[in-house]
């Protein structure tokens, strides 16, 4: 699982095209999207439910995760994603249910479409 970033009381706000996920019927729930003007990124992001009811709220940068695994580094975001000027992705997202307790996000940078397969446990970590 993605390493916890920040926590959140309540869901984000004015996210660029939000997307929802509920992986069972006892969570966890995931929310994707980016564009989180009120903390100065335009990221993209993942959050975590783990109650399934969206009370508390985990977040992650995908941009971070993405960096780390990618190779090439000229498929790595640029710093501009981390930024409120400039473009380094359009922060839209999609979250595909894969069974078995696993989802794949899918996003872009400034080089292409990604899917990320995301292992999420049905208990915090």
């Amino acid at each position: 699982m993605l390493p916890a970033s920040r926590s959140h009381r309540f869901a984000p706000r004015s996210l660029s095209r939000p997307r929802l996920l509920l992986l069972s019927p006892n969570g966890p729930l995931l929310l994707s999207g980016g564009r989180l003007y009120t903390e100065g990124t335009r990221d993209i992001l993942l959050w975590v439910s783990w109650d399934g009811m969206g009370t508390e709220w985990h977040a992650h940068s995908l941009s971070y995760q993405h960096n780390l695994g990618v190779s090439p580094v000229d498929l790595r975001f640029s710093s501009a994603v981390n930024a409120t000027t400039g473009r380094a992705t359009t922060s839209y997202t999609s979250l595909l249910p894969l069974g078995g307790g696993q989802a794949a996000v899918v996003y872009n940078g400034e080089t292409g479409i990604f899917a990320m397969t995301l292992g999420v446990s049905t208990t915090s970590e």
